[in-house]
């Protein structure tokens, strides 16, 4: 008794759902207009957003043997210079990374680059960092000029890079140093910033699919309240 009670409400559930079915294909008018309607409108909006191009630079810390001189100098103020070796200079180097990288990332720093630059074209800037201290970092710019991006990182890989040198020469002119650090030797270039042709943005085919999809979701919700609009007229 219990497996044909079992029975009928799968049979009635399939009806419902072939009668659900069939109400929704009955309002496949309005179902297209909005599913039409929605995916031009986002072909629209894809061809009337300003395209955005980038450009990005890998950059990793500079080999031990730019900063040999400085780490010999370090050692000979150290007890035991024997010991100090090459172990220096890869500490120096990590810590010149270390202190440009947190000059890359200053929210105050790029405010004063934006400044010092004064760049016609607006443009956005990105720093992603890798997981370990000596693990390379990527610099990315983001601009209306499909050639401004490319610029804005070599620029602001220079700007930053005699920040540094700066900071860290004085800290080592207070020590009684007199090795200096140059800009270029606190990093090396993986991987150049170059021109990208290509937008980033908008990415045209996801704002299209996003609309078909929407618009197929919109138009399918507005069938089913029509559905229960007309079946409510129906009993009253």
């Amino acid at each position: 008794m219990s497996d044909c009670g079992l029975n009928q409400r799968s049979v009635d559930d399939e009806i419902d759902l072939v009668e659900l079915v069939q109400a929704i294909w009955a309002e496949k008018i309005t179902v297209l207009a909005f599913l039409i309607t929605a995916t031009l409108g986002a072909l629209a909006y894809s061809f009337l957003v300003s395209p955005q191009y980038s450009s990005s630079a890998v950059v990793s810390p500079a080999p031990v043997n730019s900063f040999g001189a400085l780490a010999g100098e370090l050692g000979a103020l150290q007890a035991n210079s024997s010991a100090f070796g090459i172990k220096a200079g890869i500490q120096v180097s990590n810590d010149s990374f270390s202190i440009f990288t947190s000059n890359l990332e200053s929210l105050s720093g790029q405010q004063a680059f934006r400044k010092a630059f004064q760049s016609e074209v607006p443009f956005e800037l990105a720093v992603k960092k890798g997981r370990g201290a000596r693990d390379p970092l990527t610099v990315s710019a983001t601009a209306g000029v499909a050639e401004s991006p490319k610029v804005v990182v070599e620029h602001y890989l220079a700007y930053t890079a005699r920040i540094t040198a700066a900071q860290i020469n004085d800290y080592f002119g207070g020590l009684g140093i007199s090795q200096r650090i140059e800009p270029a030797s606190l990093y090396r270039l993986e991987q150049p910033a170059t021109v990208n042709s290509t937008p980033v943005k908008p990415k045209r085919t996801l704002i299209v699919a996003l609309g078909f999809v929407l618009g197929g979701m919109l138009g399918v919700f507005v069938a089913l309240v029509r559905i229960m609009l007309k079946k409510r007229a129906r009993t009253n």
